[in-house]
Parts: C-alpha cells; structure tokens; sequence
C-alpha cells in the first residue's frame, strides 16, 4: 500500500525532483490547493524551453484519483495534478510565429521549431511535428485554420516535445 501524502507534500516533493534537474522557481512554479472533495497539485512551467511532457512525467505520479468499477471518478480524497505553460509567456510565443506562418504564399512552407508549417490555401495548413531521430515518425494534421491557430498548434506542440529553438522565437 502506498503512504498517504497531502498535496502540499506532493507539491514539495515535485518541487525537489524539479529542482535536482536544475529548474528552479524562475522556470517552475509548483502550488498545492485542498478542496471540499480532495486536492491539486499546480505546476505551471514559466520557461519555453522546459518540455511538458518531462515535467507531465515527473508530476503524473503524485496523481491519485479513485475510480469506480465502471470508471467514474469517486467523490472524496482525489488529489489531481495539473501541467501547463504559463499563458502570458506563451502568449508572448504565439506572435512572432504567427508572423511567419501569415506571410506565406499558398505552396509555401517554413521548418520553426521542429514543424514544418505548409500553407495550402489562405486558411488552410497542414503542419508536421518533424522526425526527431531515426525511430520516430513525426506526426501531421492538416486543417483549415489562420494564421494565428496555426501558431498556438505549431508553438504548443513543439513545446510539449521540447522543440522549441531559442533563435527562432
């Protein structure tokens, strides 16, 4: 049986194994709440070049929620733990991209940040997470979305696999 912890220690021990990667309070912020029916755990990532997905690792662990036989969440002592960029940070991301993802002519493409952003029709992009090593496929979506969703979609998820470059923000 796992020792009970309450999310105020969940959060302090995230914080640690945080910190022992060398992300501080600067990049990383870690806050615990207590509800009527259980608790949270907030993590919100204030640098754009920490990986979500290595911190969603790192948090996913302390998640507790009972579930029913049929899956239902069950009322009571569930402690949920939440990753998330910070928004203003991201917000301030969105722009500069979506700058270049608005210039481009129909046919045209640009590689930033690992995704390759082609536009096929004035609000039409098909946007593909580039192959980061030979066992890795990528991944592709194709929409019609403008120019300013097309950079949340390309900013996000080179973010969350920690793509994002430095000299292309």
């Amino acid at each position: 049986m796992e020792k009970w912890m309450s999310a105020k220690d969940k959060a302090a021990a995230i914080r640690s194994i945080l910190k022992g990667k060398g992300w501080g309070s600067k990049e990383i912020s870690v806050r615990s709440e207590n509800f009527s029916m259980g608790s949270a755990v907030n993590v919100t990532i204030k640098s754009p070049w920490i990986a979500k997905k290595v911190v969603e690792e790192i948090a996913e662990g302390f998640s507790r929620i009972h579930r029913d036989e049929s899956g239902e969440i069950l009322s009571g002592s569930n402690c949920y733990v939440h990753v998330n960029y910070d928004s203003t940070m991201m917000n301030a991301m969105y722009k500069p991209v979506e700058e270049k993802i608005a210039a481009l002519s129909v046919g045209g493409y640009l590689v930033i940040h690992g995704m390759q952003v082609a536009r096929l029709a004035p609000n039409s992009f098909e946007i593909t997470r580039l192959p980061v090593n030979e066992d890795d496929v990528g991944h592709g979506m194709r929409n019609e979305w403008n120019a300013a969703c097309a950079s949340h979609i390309v900013i996000g998820e080179a973010a969350h696999h920690g793509l994002l470059e430095k000299a292309a923000a």
